[in-house]
């Protein structure tokens, strides 16, 4: 009885190519400057980081959007979360 190879059945299946990725290290044949963490930093000094999301978070609508996830039940503690521990790009606060 032949052995079955189930990983094979699952690529035949789902008709998936195993070698259609780039190979490893690939994204080090590319130019830099493409993904945000290949950017130097917008703020280097924590309080000037502070002011810029502070005024963010005064922006009327930012505020109106803000009040409307806290009656949704979002935790508050989700915005400080959020304001310190991702970018600018990924915040809900424009």
């Amino acid at each position: 009885m032949a052995k079955r190879n189930i990983k094979q059945e699952n690529y035949d299946k789902d008709k998936i190519d195993p070698f259609s990725a780039p190979p490893a290290g690939y994204g080090l044949t590319t130019a830099p400057g493409k993904w945000a963490w290949e950017q130097p930093p917008q703020h280097v000094d924590v309080e000037d980081a502070f002011e810029e999301i502070k005024a963010k978070m005064m922006i009327p609508a930012n505020r109106m959007t803000m009040i409307q996830l806290v009656d949704a039940g979002v935790p508050i503690g989700w915005y400080s979360r959020t304001s310190c521990c991702f970018s600018r790009s990924y915040t809900t606060i424009s």
